[in-house]
């Protein structure tokens, strides 16, 4: 029970690293406090939802909900917010490959799957690393006008630590 609980705040964190993310490169309407919750709540049920039931894992499925908040409380047109969800479905599931590919060069896929100090190690560190990708790339942005080249950037930066990895 204490094992699932870390398990869904890491969910609660890496749920609320998407919104800090959308907040900080599209315009987000001001009173927007009951839609920050249900972003939230909602990546984090569908996260969590993996911890009890046997479901097969479509990582593409969690930026819905992070884009249909975007649709919603945006003051931007639909175009910005679809480039800004994929630009964090990049991030995220490019940071989670590399730091996946990192620890299966030290850990059998099983061991890092079954509860103990790798899987610990690897969520921890992998979690680390994500936000500091995903806060690195919300600060790229500063100028929220237009799209930005340090942003563009990043998907370079990403694409090459991937080739690095593999």
């Amino acid at each position: 029970m204490i094992w699932i609980s870390f398990e869904i705040l890491i969910n609660v964190f890496e749920s609320w690293l998407i919104l800090y993310f959308i907040k900080n490169n599209l315009h987000i309407r001001p009173k927007s406090t009951l839609g920050d919750l249900l972003c939230i709540g909602s990546c984090t049920a569908f996260y969590s939802s993996f911890l009890i039931w046997k479901l097969p894992k479509v990582d593409g499925l969690i930026f819905i909900f992070p884009f249909l908040y975007s649709l919603y409380y945006s003051r931007k047109d639909w175009r910005n917010a679809i480039f800004w969800i994929i630009h964090l479905a990049i991030l995220f599931n490019s940071t989670a490959g590399m730091t996946t590919h990192l620890f299966t060069l030290i850990f059998t896929p099983s061991i890092l799957v079954a509860y103990g100090l790798p899987r610990l190690s690897f969520i921890l560190f992998s979690n680390t690393i994500l936000a500091l990708v995903i806060l690195s790339a919300s600060k790229l942005n500063q100028d929220n006008q237009r799209l930005s080249w340090p942003s563009l950037l990043s998907f370079l930066a990403v694409s090459i630590f991937i080739l690095i990895a593999e």
